[in-house]
């Protein structure tokens, strides 16, 4: 595991990332035509998408998901799946990670590897490191 300065002042951001996304279930399997049209009418990202092209991304699952996005973005696709008389729900795909922020040197401790990130980040959490929260 790296090992860190400790003659350093250090304090640990617990980055907390809120996202979600859209999830659209169909009646069916296969969608009909008009769904697939209400679908590219309500969410922005599939409006120049075929039809033939969201039946691919739906396959044999009835589900299209969206991309990631921030809460309010999946909140106002949301309302206008609703509108479009389409089942949608949210799907939270929120996320956190430590990272070490060095305040000697002002810079954050980043590792290629984020597990052994996370360890050290656990590990100054375990000698007394302050966590400060800071979200996104």
């Amino acid at each position: 595991m790296h090992d860190w300065d400790r003659s350093h002042s250090w304090i640990v951001h617990r980055c907390n990332y809120r996202q979600s996304r859209v999830v659209i279930h169909f009646v069916a399997e296969t969608p009909s035509v008009s769904e697939l049209m209400a679908v590219r009418r309500a969410i922005p990202e599939f409006r120049d998408t075929s039809p033939a092209a969201l039946r691919s991304m739906i396959g044999s699952t009835g589900v299209l998901r969206t991309k990631t996005m921030n809460p309010n973005d999946v909140k106002s696709a949301l309302r206008l799946a609703l509108s479009q008389n389409l089942t949608a729900t949210e799907e939270d795909m929120s996320y956190s990670e430590l990272v070490p922020y060095d305040k000697t040197e002002d810079v954050d401790l980043v590792l290629d590897d984020k597990e052994e990130m996370r360890a050290v980040a656990e590990a100054m959490i375990a000698a007394g490191i302050k966590v400060k929260d800071l979200n996104f």
